[in-house]
């Protein structure tokens, strides 16, 4: 009479050939997680400046007017120029905070301006 079914030592290949799997898998899966939080960080914060860029058109007259004057706005401040629920990959809940800084400066001898993150104030919630 046969018997239908595995033996232990197919059992055990089989354990064994997966769990090799799951060693070289594993780490490859986190690293990319990882790599792909950051590009999406790095394109938020592109998407904030930008934000800003088209914040600074609609209140013009409000921009520094000297050489490497400063103006800083907030994350709150962008309401209509960007999705105020903007996804911040980074953070434990997800979001950036309200109170997250953007600095506008003007750029010494042109009428140009930079527009920077102040990535310190990534997380600030409080009162701006």
């Amino acid at each position: 009479m046969k018997r239908k079914g595995f033996t232990l030592i197919e059992l055990l290949a089989v354990i064994i050939i997966l769990g090799l799997l799951a060693v070289i898998i594993v780490p490859n899966v986190a690293g990319t997680l990882k790599n792909q939080k950051e590009k999406l960080y790095q394109t938020q914060i592109k998407l904030i400046e930008e934000a800003a860029v088209g914040w600074a058109a609609a209140n013009f007259f409000n921009l520094p007017t000297q050489d490497n004057a400063v103006k800083t706005i907030y994350l709150k401040d962008l309401q209509g120029f960007i999705d105020q629920e903007i996804t911040n990959p980074k953070s434990s809940d997800g979001k950036f905070g309200k109170c997250l800084k953007i600095n506008i400066t003007k750029v010494a001898g042109t009428e140009n301006y930079t527009y920077e993150v102040d990535e310190s104030t990534i997380n600030d919630d409080s009162g701006c």
